[in-house]
């Protein structure tokens, strides 16, 4: 994928080379929280681009 592009359902994120997967993220102002726990509020499918 292009880089910023969800790969799958999981937060796994294309880079330039590769891609990472998100296992932990921050909103601003919030608290930390688990991809798990940010999945279960905001729907991001593949194919959705971030940035």
């Amino acid at each position: 994928g292009a880089p910023g592009e969800v790969l799958d359902d999981g937060l796994t994120i294309a880079c330039g080379e590769g891609a990472v997967r998100l296992v932990q993220l921050q909103k601003a102002g919030k608290q930390p929280m688990s991809a798990d726990t940010f999945l279960r509020g905001n729907a991001l499918s593949a194919g959705t681009r971030l940035g």
